[in-house]
């Protein structure tokens, strides 16, 4: 992994920013996570693991430092896990910090042509974790990790434990940020408790979910996880529409509507992969695997012996989904001729979901049903979001100005503290990037005008003296 430069006659190895971190189990079915590498990452080098991301990450690359914030810790870090472009942009600036080339497989990267970047079914919204495999790390290593495998959603029980992953603390009750202020993973962000617990403390389990609700899928995301690594390339959409089409001929005769029926979906479920060029979310890709007894990975590879298929009867679904309720003609003409009247009186709904709610339809539907309409309403509501937020800037660096000229009013310098203890009675603190931004704007003017009026009283000074030396005696 090291990198090497030219030093005269020989090659010498380029120090690396950071430490050239080996990631935890690569290659296994229990390999190490992105944000979990980024955490004991941070704890070998004895800092924060915020600001790690925000100090060195960031100035290695300007788009990290620009989305570093509280937020993107406790909410979109979930996505470092996935395959969007906050996985792309994790793992090219570990690599480039810690001269490794291979930190991409500790997300779903191997697998963006296949699968789509936001689907159902797909990462979790909350960081989960099996308090016995911590308890396990601690006593082997004297230190925790999360593996790949506990970031999916269809991943729900421990293999090796057998219980749930668990989701909020068992003391204080709450969820868990992806990449928290602590670089231990087995640590509670909010009430500093461990995480861990051995087989002889009992059981809690934080998702409510017992043996017999198990899904069986676990099984099947450990071998798609643990080969990921070397079959970067060799996995393809293509190949899985190619191995889809050999299973309808094979299997179903050419019928696609029977395959669908098979696996539980609508019968035009396969249309858009096969025929549209969309990817095919986890959920579908762990059922065909499940369904006909094949591996993911052959699976997108092309891989597919007829004669080996072992067709199941019936394929219990990873997620579960109500049906999309059914709407007439009629019924579909007079939701369309509501709402079209409301839009044009200007009073439109604030989401999709209160536009549905009288007529019984939930946000998927209504993209489903009234896909044009429904965009009409996003693009309203964000120009009503776009409005609201110029108005609070607004108001921010009117309450800030004011905090700072009061101050200068009363002869005191507008420092930050002071600045800070008058505008919290509004709600406000510099703690807050567009809040300190509006106070150095406001005490960069307080200062320009200070200069000009000095800049005007220095003038009239230098005149009544010029006068004074004019006079006729």
């Amino acid at each position: 992994m090291l990198q090497f430069e030219d030093v005269g006659d020989c090659l010498e190895p380029r120090r690396s920013i950071l430490y050239n971190l080996a990631p935890i189990k690569m290659g296994s079915h229990s390999q190490e996570s992105l944000t979990s590498y980024l955490i004991r990452l941070a704890r070998a080098h004895c800092v924060n693991p915020r600001d790690l991301i925000k100090r060195v990450f960031g100035e290695q690359d300007a788009a990290i430092a620009q989305l570093a914030d509280n937020t993107f810790y406790t909410r979109y870090a979930l996505t470092v896990n996935g395959l969007g472009q906050h996985a792309k942009l994790m793992a090219r600036v570990s690599n480039e910090l810690t001269s490794r080339s291979d930190l991409q497989a500790l997300t779903m990267l191997p697998w963006a042509g296949i699968i789509p970047e936001q689907s159902e079914g797909f990462i979790a919204r909350h960081p989960r974790w099996c308090p016995l495999c911590f308890h396990d790390q601690l006593i082997e290593s004297g230190e925790t990790y999360t593996p790949l495998v506990w970031a999916l959603v269809p991943y729900r029980r421990c293999t090796v434990h057998h219980c749930a992953l668990e989701e909020v603390c068992p003391s204080c009750g709450k969820t868990q940020a992806f990449i928290s202020r602590i670089a231990d993973a087995s640590i509670c962000g909010h009430c500093q408790t461990s995480l861990a617990r051995s087989g002889q403390a009992g059981a809690y389990h934080g998702s409510g979910m017992g043996a017999e609700q198990a899904d069986g899928y676990e099984d099947i995301l450990e071998a798609m996880v643990g080969q990921q690594l070397c079959t970067q390339g060799l996995i393809t959409r293509e190949l899985v529409c190619s191995s889809l089409i050999s299973i309808v001929a094979g299997q179903f005769e050419g019928s696609r509507i029977r395959l669908c029926r098979a696996m539980g979906w609508n019968q035009w479920a396969i249309n858009g992969w096969l025929d549209k060029g969309e990817r095919i979310s986890l959920p579908k890709l762990l059922q065909l695997a499940r369904g006909f007894n094949i591996s993911v990975v052959d699976l997108c590879k092309g891989i597919v012996n007829l004669e080996q298929l072992s067709t199941q009867s019936a394929v219990k679904p990873v997620v579960s989904r109500s049906p999309r309720p059914k709407l007439t003609q009629q019924q579909r003409s007079q939701c369309l001729q509501e709402l079209n009247s409301k839009l044009s009186q200007g009073i439109p709904p604030t989401s999709m979901r209160e536009a549905g709610m009288p007529y019984g339809l939930g946000r998927s539907a209504m993209r489903y049903w009234f896909p044009d309409l429904c965009e009409r309403i996003s693009t309203r509501r964000a120009q009503d979001r776009r409005q609201i937020a110029e108005g609070a800037a607004r108001d921010r660096a009117r309450i800030v100005t004011e905090a700072v000229d009061a101050l200068i009013r009363a002869g005191l310098h507008p420092t930050r503290r002071k600045v800070d203890q008058a505008i919290r009675k509004h709600g406000l603190a510099l703690a807050r990037p567009e809040v300190f931004q509006e106070y150095v704007q406001a005490a960069r003017g307080a200062k320009r005008s200070r200069n000009e009026e000095q800049s005007e009283g220095n003038k009239e000074i230098a005149k009544r003296e010029l006068c004074a030396i004019m006079a006729p005696e």
